[in-house]
């Protein structure tokens, strides 16, 4: 895991020195890393992923093109455009990092372009959540966009039923995650005023379901 960990620095690094970490936010398993380090006490993250996902939150910006292609390269990563999807992706060691986008409207077959960084992204719904419950955490001398615990974990159950053979890990994250909340009471307040306020009838439908399946309570008067 150390490995891993120096390869994630260095995708950091990189994407720091390219002034383009304004315009992403850091999705996924190692959003759960910075919670770990940089936030709260007395937590650890379920890192038991290869991906880095990087979601571009809005394909317009920078305005600048960057040659993100040559500058990885430059540091050792492999490109590599999938041949089912299209899509974009660099390799380094065992980790994999991928930008990703909103899924627009009724989405699209053909991989979302940002033609800014020059690369080929898949789209995925329920994105706004996240983009809008975000905070900054610092690492390696940068500031990061992460998703709030909170939003990440009511993400992570509203997708649940979506993630095939990763809902065990999953499932492992949300757990971990709601156990630490029960030490920090303005992550558990905020987690119960995003639900009760934030989300759709449809998604407080899946989540509940969710939760059911899974005996988990958010707090006490969820059902």
């Amino acid at each position: 895991m150390s490995n891993e960990k120096d390869i994630f620095r260095n995708i950091i690094c990189i994407l720091g020195d390219l002034g383009i970490l304004e315009h992403l936010l850091l999705i996924g398993s190692w959003a759960e890393y910075l919670y770990e380090i940089t936030y709260f006490e007395d937590f650890q993250a379920n890192l038991r992923t290869r991906d880095v996902d990087m979601l571009i939150m809005n394909l317009g910006r920078p305005r600048e093109k960057i040659n993100i292609k040559r500058a990885l390269e430059e540091h050792g990563f492999i490109y590599e455009v999938d041949r089912l999807t299209g899509v974009t992706k660099f390799f380094q060691g065992t980790l994999e990092l991928e930008f990703l986008a909103r899924e627009i409207g009724a989405g699209q077959t053909e991989p979302y372009v940002s033609r800014s960084l020059g690369v080929k992204v898949e789209g995925l719904r329920h994105m706004d959540m996240l983009i809008d419950s975000q905070m900054k955490l610092e690492i390696y001398g940068y500031l990061i966009n992460v998703p709030t615990p909170h939003a990440y974990v009511l993400h992570k159950l509203l997708i649940w039923p979506t993630r095939g053979a990763k809902q065990e890990k999953d499932m492992r994250a949300i757990e971990n995650l709601l156990d630490t909340f029960e030490c920090f009471s303005s992550e558990k307040d905020n987690l119960i005023e995003m639900y009760r306020n934030k989300l759709t009838r449809k998604q407080i439908k899946t989540i509940d379901m969710v939760c059911k399946n899974n005996a988990i309570k958010l707090f006490t008067d969820q059902f």
